[in-house]
């Protein structure tokens, strides 16, 4: 096995991880503001409520986190790791301060267990931006 494709092959894929990623954090704040097209309800709660999955659900939290784990682990480093590990940073505090920003308007608009499990996402959203920092600040070994 040829390990230089394979590490191309987990960078690109690193890369189309935080395209992803970008997509929905754009998904979430077309809905947070209510824009056509979004479907959402005409309060701001259901606002919140609809964008609050994109912006800090454990699914959009696995797509930085998984890129940069990707790009940072088995084998090598890619090549472009720190942009990578930069990115995901930078997505993860994006969406984990439209998170807050939700949960906060959440607390008066919304069910309990919606705000229980904002408060879930939230929490995951930390640990993952706390695994992200770590890489970033980490030394990778070039080889």
């Amino acid at each position: 096995m040829d390990l230089t494709d394979l590490r191309q092959a987990r960078e690109g894929a690193a890369w189309l991880l935080l395209v992803a990623a970008v997509i929905m954090v754009g998904i979430g704040i077309w809905m947070l503001l209510g824009l056509p097209g979004s479907s959402d309800g005409p309060t701001l709660a259901d606002h919140v409520e609809a964008a609050s999955g994109y912006l800090v659900g454990i699914d959009f939290t696995l797509l930085p986190v998984g890129a940069v784990l990707l790009a940072a682990l088995g084998g090598t480093p890619a090549g472009s790791l720190r942009q990578i590990v930069l990115l995901a940073l930078i997505i993860q505090l994006v969406a984990l301060a439209l998170g807050v920003i939700t949960w906060l308007i959440s607390i008066g608009s919304a069910s309990a267990w919606f705000t229980i499990g904002s408060v879930s996402n939230l929490i995951v959203a930390a640990a993952g931006l706390i695994v992200t920092n770590a890489v970033m600040r980490s030394r990778v070994p070039r080889g």
